[in-house]
């Protein structure tokens, strides 16, 4: 693991020091602009260490316990076992539902980005104190970010309703084994001790 941190951190390195060899007039461009590319750079380095840090130990840990909760079911009794296994796709049907609703970012339709017209501002600042475009600059900045706002409101429910769905599935896969293992018990076809 941690030889993967490391190339992850020499990975970025390697990504920085290509941006710092590109000519000045790569960045007299609003898309090249030191807003765009740090906040880029920033996006860019959390994917990779989304990918191979704590994701993927997660990713890990989820499929030892389901591997290990599986057998010990099937070894318990058959028929929880079997249960157990009918519903694992339906668990991870909704939670791969509910990673596409967490993992999903707006589109910008502004020319200017806000993290670009927020570097330009503090760049500016005794300028916009000069001639007093404080109030404009601050309602430019709110309308770039009004969109972001409406898409992150339409993405919380969304989410919101994944994440129902995910824990409907997960209790109700609960409710579904409970239900079953009584239903033998009742039948005599299971004990307590096996």
């Amino acid at each position: 693991m941690v030889d993967l941190l490391i190339l992850t951190f020499a990975h970025i390195l390697k990504v920085f020091e290509q941006l710092m060899r590109y000519p000045i007039s790569f960045f007299d461009y609003p898309e090249n602009s030191t807003g765009e590319l740090t906040t880029r750079l920033e996006e860019d380095s959390e994917l990779v260490s989304n990918v191979t840090g704590q994701q993927l130990g997660q990713r890990i840990q989820v499929f030892a316990t389901l591997i290990a909760g599986l057998c010990t079911a099937l070894a318990f009794s058959w028929e929880i076992g079997l249960t157990a296994i009918a519903c694992v796709p339906l668990i991870i049907g909704s939670s791969f539902i509910q990673s596409r609703y967490v993992s999903r970012e707006p589109k910008t339709t502004h020319a200017i980005s806000p993290a670009t017209l927020l570097e330009r501002s503090f760049g500016d600042l005794a300028v916009l104190h000069a001639y007093g475009l404080e109030t404009s600059v601050s309602e430019q900045y709110s309308s770039c970010l009004e969109p972001n706002v409406q898409y992150k409101k339409r993405q919380a429910c969304y989410s919101g309703a994944a994440y129902g769905l995910s824990q409907f599935a997960v209790f109700g896969t609960f409710a579904l084994i409970f239900w079953s293992g009584i239903k033998l018990m009742l039948n005599g076809r299971l004990g307590f001790t096996g």
